[in-house]
């Protein structure tokens, strides 16, 4: 588990996604800076479970011409499709680093929320905030999030994404 003092409160006013609960990310956050993603909010309720869509190729296109990703990086989501993410949209996406623990991710944040929202049905909060090494770039090198389970327990981790 990560320290207790992680940075993962909304770093700019969030934009709210409209359409209310039918979209399972929430809020996020795009620097006015450079337009990066750099926070996100998502409620999983038992009707987004298997209800996301996969990675369309325009968004592969739309990270290639925005974020200096290298040849080992990949296109990826951040609220797995499983619980109702959609890779269609940038706010649901990031570049996933050769060295981003994925398993992990995997499985502190999507199997973890799957698995307590499906046997309560309640919701799951989740908030994913992206660290970059200056203003300037575009790909985070750190990744933070915070799961908050139906019943008030949590998980808490940062991993690193270079």
């Amino acid at each position: 588990m990560a320290d207790d003092d992680l940075e993962l409160e909304a770093p700019y006013e969030p934009n709210e996604i409209p359409g209310g609960d039918k979209n399972v990310i929430r809020r996020y956050c795009q620097s006015p800076v450079n337009g990066r993603l750099e926070w996100v909010q998502a409620e999983v309720y038992p009707k987004h479970l298997h209800s996301g869509e996969d990675i369309s190729e325009e968004m592969i296109d739309y990270m290639e011409e925005t974020v200096a990703m290298d040849d080992r990086d990949d296109v990826a989501m951040i609220i797995h499709q499983t619980l109702g993410g959609k890779g269609t949209v940038f706010w649901n996406v990031f570049a996933q680093g050769c060295t981003f623990d994925r398993e992990k991710y995997d499985n502190e944040v999507e199997s973890t929320t799957f698995h307590a929202v499906k046997s309560t049905g309640k919701p799951a909060m989740i908030t994913v905030r992206f660290i970059f090494k200056t203003g300037q770039h575009t790909k985070p090198f750190k990744v933070l999030y915070r799961v908050e389970l139906p019943g008030g327990d949590f998980i808490e981790n940062d991993l690193l994404n270079a």
